[in-house]
């Protein structure tokens, strides 16, 4: 889904301009491609504050949506169902906001304790 939005949108040079600002972006996603990855290594190169984390894992399972949050004040969550199709919301409520940023600070979590968890 993100290399879909980030293909057919102006999504890279609106990270390179946030990043411009000095904002800190983390993107977490259950698989990844070649192709976004040299964009985001493009855009840290690019940014004198190279902000950008990065984390995969396809240990997640199909996660199958986009959150974006800015400033821990808005939220646009774009999700993907085979049953339903594509819907998004944007949202300002605070609570709503607060829900997502906990989310993915747990996976983010997880993501950073497997990679440091030695393979049996």
């Amino acid at each position: 889904m993100l290399n879909q939005y980030t293909d057919n949108n102006d999504f890279m040079s609106k990270l390179s301009t946030g990043l411009n600002r000095g904002i800190t972006i983390k993107l977490l996603t259950d698989d990844t491609s070649e192709h976004f990855l040299k964009q985001i290594d493009e855009l840290g190169i690019a940014s004198k504050y190279n902000q950008i984390n990065y984390g995969c894992s396809n240990k997640l399972g199909d996660i199958n949506e986009m959150v974006i949050i800015a400033d821990s004040k808005i939220m646009l969550r774009i999700k993907d169902d085979i049953i339903h199709g594509t819907s998004a919301l944007l949202s300002s409520e605070e609570q709503s906001v607060l829900v997502q940023e906990i989310l993915f600070e747990k996976y983010w979590n997880e993501i950073q304790s497997l990679e440091i968890a030695p393979s049996n």
